[in-house]
């Protein structure tokens, strides 16, 4: 699937199993690929459910989002399906990258990453100390 406006890789669906969820996470990934445009390396979600690992490639034009595990992955992130995608969708890095977009917002009216709009509503706050 290439990126929208060419800024950012190519994604593209790999493997799939019948009990995975690779599909619904390339589409997640293929609205905002420029986000993915700096990362490298291979991550493997393994979910508490019943359900087969996804792992996803990230390369310098190339993103592959597919259903399986690997041996030797870069980063493994396990939990609860739910977990995880709260993860995923929760502003991070300052809420520089806005975490993953709203399929309930139109493309067109979302507010770019450079827009004051955006950034007031992106942003990420930590942790109160523990008493």
């Amino acid at each position: 699937m290439p990126s929208r406006n060419g800024s950012g890789p190519r994604v593209r669906l790999g493997r799939m199993a019948e009990d995975g969820v690779a599909p619904s996470i390339l589409g997640l990934i293929a609205r905002e690929p420029e986000l993915a445009a700096g990362m490298r390396g291979r991550v493997v979600f393994r979910f508490r459910e019943d359900s087969s690992p996804l792992r996803v490639s990230f390369r310098p034009r190339t993103v592959i989002v597919e259903d399986g595990d690997l041996r030797k992955p870069d980063l493994v992130i396990a939990g609860r399906l739910p977990d995880i995608v709260r993860m995923a969708t929760v502003p991070v890095l300052g809420g520089r990258l806005g975490g993953v977009p709203d399929p309930r917002q139109a493309a067109a009216a979302r507010p770019s990453a450079a827009s004051p709009a955006a950034a007031s509503t992106s942003t990420a706050t930590s942790p109160s100390p523990a008493r």
